[in-house]
């Protein structure tokens, strides 16, 4: 089934994975609030990355980031690539990533940025200029979403 239409189209979604259902809700609830790594990645683009929790707070290649609920232990986080920003700024404001490339898309543009060993997607719009190399800041924009391991 399409994705896309099903976001636009209905009230509700059901996702399933072989044969159960791995989440039910508004097609707003399950994009922005996946329970699971494979409802995080069914709808979408997703960085899934491994965190260390305490409390609303988590650890991981992105620093210090907020959570959407309060966890303690490994984790495992969705962050969607519109939740990234990303920045040349001297501020220093971020993790410090460099850019392997771009995709460039009419409207918007993906980029792939690694900090340390990991590699992110970032979504920008039209106007980023940044290029293959650039050394830039990462940043959250809003609270990382806690999933299950599949």
């Amino acid at each position: 089934h399409d994705q896309e239409e099903a976001l636009t189209v209905a009230d509700r979604i059901a996702v399933m994975n072989d044969g159960r259902v791995e989440q039910c809700g508004t097609p707003i609830d399950i994009y922005r609030n996946p329970t699971t790594s494979f409802v995080a990645q069914f709808l979408g683009i997703t960085n899934l990355v491994n965190a260390d929790a305490q409390g609303a707070c988590a650890h991981c290649a992105l620093g210090c980031v907020d959570i959407n609920t309060e966890s303690s232990g490994d984790i495992l986080l969705s962050v969607r690539p519109e939740q990234l920003a990303i920045d040349i700024s001297s501020s220093g404001e971020g993790m410090l990533g460099v850019v392997l490339n771009r995709e460039f898309k009419g409207h918007d543009q993906f980029y792939d940025v690694q900090v340390d060993t990991e590699t992110f997607v970032v979504m920008t719009d039209h106007r980023s200029t940044f290029e293959s190399g650039d050394r830039v800041h990462l940043r959250m924009t809003e609270p990382a979403v806690v999933v299950n391991r599949n």
